[in-house]
């Protein structure tokens, strides 16, 4: 790819403009600052910086420009983040791709190929497919929602689609690689056969794998298939990385502010059709932690609408616990008992509204369904210890606690001291956040816990500003690597100081020289008790005196 398109892309979009469309950005300094949209954190330890078009976080170690911070966030390759980036940027690609064009395409190309004329095989057959129409019909979508949604089906046969990407020039090895083949005893068939195919989307729209739901109108063997067949992971498409819906989801979820879940792509499609356009699905799976990442970028509010029965209810309990542990807000929508969103949306919209705007906090919606057991007494109590509470304990805010103990204790009649003291002693085994190390005005990786290393690196990054680079090598090497973190590290702790590069320097070195007379004590100290031990007593006593020394330095600094 040329570098002139992508050079005529960033002088068009500032980098402060770009991440600031995806997440919150306050002035630091020279700087911008936000909380990392690439791990959970409270402290906000990702900068900007407009003047080198770039950002860093100080939490995760995550660096780049536009295009890196794009691939990222949305979870594309750098060709898809170009094309997004330059169609904000009105640049045209066609005239910078041409040498790329001469190459043969990499197998991701090939495999985004086929999907694009398998999904297009499926559509033709929809439209000769009367049935699988009325079906669809009858569960109230739309004829728009189903070109939109680019819904298609497959008819009775073993080889109707491989036999159709044979004759387009794939091979066998490209169409078993896209899931769209398995392997028999007498060659290839169709992993999808018989069924109402849901095309399923990347964030960018492309369609990476297939939803099968089977027509149980043209089933004639005798074992009955899986009401519905997923594509395999592939190198486009991994399940648990994916949401059906999310690439429209997010494109609105800036003006509703949380997300809906639901469990399958009927159900999202009728909430797209009736205007619920912040709505996902897990396609039937479990909820991931990947998954639940990636909505938190978007929104911290999580509303989850699944079905109204028993395994609705467990399914609902287990995104809850995943969610806790990205401090993600969860509320339950409870559904009729026996429907699921697509059958109430259906049958009355205004009734799922309502359902959404009655959803409870999920401690207090777990809290009711207890309670609708009629258990009372010691029993309420146990049950409450171990269902309720581990829940509470998940949440990190001490109010927010403090608040769902008052609700528990107000429907339950135990005292909120008891339950405190309960929950002092729950365990929740969820995750926990990425390690951090603070360390004054900086935020450090884990691996960065040396106050030597990190006094090095801003030493370094304070001659990197002063633009005397060869002094930086002096006191960390290869400066190329981290020259943005050094930048940035420097100039947020000036932006708040008011020194001057040059004073900040110089109170840099006397804390190194400190810090390095410190560590020095300490080894001569180590070695002192060494050779007192050895029975060495001319080297104790040379050591004896050299420690002292370094002690009346030491008293020197304070």
């Amino acid at each position: 790819m040329s570098s002139r398109a992508v050079e005529q892309i960033k002088e068009r979009l500032p980098v402060v403009d770009i991440i600031s469309s995806y997440i919150k950005l306050d002035r630091a300094g020279a700087n911008f600052k936000g909380k990392c949209p690439f791990h959970n954190e409270k402290t906000p330890s990702f900068l900007v910086s407009p003047d080198r078009g770039s950002y860093y976080c100080f939490g995760c170690g995550a660096k780049g420009d536009i295009f890196s911070f794009v691939q990222e966030f949305e979870k594309v390759d750098f060709k898809e983040a170009l094309s997004l980036l330059a169609d904000r940027a009105g640049v045209t690609l066609e005239k910078y791709v041409n040498d790329e064009s001469k190459k043969e395409d990499n197998e991701k190309d090939r495999l985004r190929k086929i999907m694009e004329d398998a999904t297009s095989f499926f559509e033709e057959e929809f439209r000769q497919d009367d049935k699988s129409l009325d079906y669809l019909l009858s569960r109230g979508l739309e004829d728009k929602t189903i070109r939109e949604w680019r819904i298609g089906s497959t008819k009775k046969g073993w080889n109707n689609l491989y036999d159709h990407l044979k004759g387009l020039g794939y091979s066998d090895s490209e169409i078993e690689k896209a899931g769209l083949a398995k392997k028999g005893n007498h060659g290839f068939y169709d992993r999808f056969r018989s069924r109402i195919i849901f095309p399923i989307f990347d964030p960018a729209g492309k369609v990476i794998a297939f939803t099968g739901r089977h027509k149980e109108w043209e089933v004639e063997e005798e074992v009955v298939p899986a009401k519905y067949l997923n594509s395999p992971d592939t190198i486009l498409f991994d399940k648990s990385k994916t949401l059906y819906g999310f690439h429209k989801a997010k494109q609105v979820i800036s003006k509703w502010k949380f997300w809906i879940l639901v469990e399958g792509q009927m159900d999202l499609l009728l909430c797209h059709q009736a205007g619920f356009g912040n709505a996902i699905a897990t396609s039937g799976t479990a909820l991931t932690r990947q998954q639940l990442e990636m909505l938190s970028r978007f929104s911290k509010n999580l509303l989850i609408a699944y079905d109204g029965d028993k395994a609705g209810v467990e399914a609902a309990r287990r995104a809850w616990i995943l969610a806790l542990s990205l401090s993600i807000d969860v509320k339950m929508a409870r559904m009729p008992e026996g429907s699921d969103p697509a059958d109430v949306i259906a049958k009355d919209v205004s009734l799922f509204r309502e359902a959404i705007k009655g959803g409870t906090h999920i401690v207090e919606f777990y809290l009711n369904v207890l309670l609708s057991r009629g258990i009372a007494g010691r029993e309420l109590g146990k049950k409450v210890e171990n269902e309720i509470l581990p829940y509470v304990k998940a949440i990190e805010s001490a109010i927010d606690q403090a608040h769902f103990i008052s609700l528990i204790s107000a429907k339950t009649g135990i005292k909120e001291e008891t339950l405190f003291e309960a929950l002092k002693k729950t365990n929740a085994s969820f995750p926990a956040p990425e390690a951090q190390v603070s360390s004054g005005n900086n935020i450090l990786s884990k691996n960065e816990v040396s106050r030597g290393d990190s006094l090095r690196k801003l030493i370094a990054g304070a001659y990197v500003l002063l633009k005397q680079e060869d002094k930086a090598r002096e006191y960390i090497g290869d400066i190329d690597l981290i020259r943005d973190e050094l930048l940035f590290t420097v100039e947020e702790w000036l932006s708040k100081s008011k020194q001057s590069a040059e004073d900040y320097l110089a109170d840099l070195l006397v804390s190194f020289g400190k810090e390095k007379l410190h560590r020095e004590f300490e080894d001569t100290m180590k070695k002192f008790l060494l050779a007192e031990q050895a029975g060495d007593i001319e080297k104790a006593k040379a050591l004896l005196q050299l420690s002292d020394d370094m002690r009346k330095k030491l008293s020197e600094y304070s």
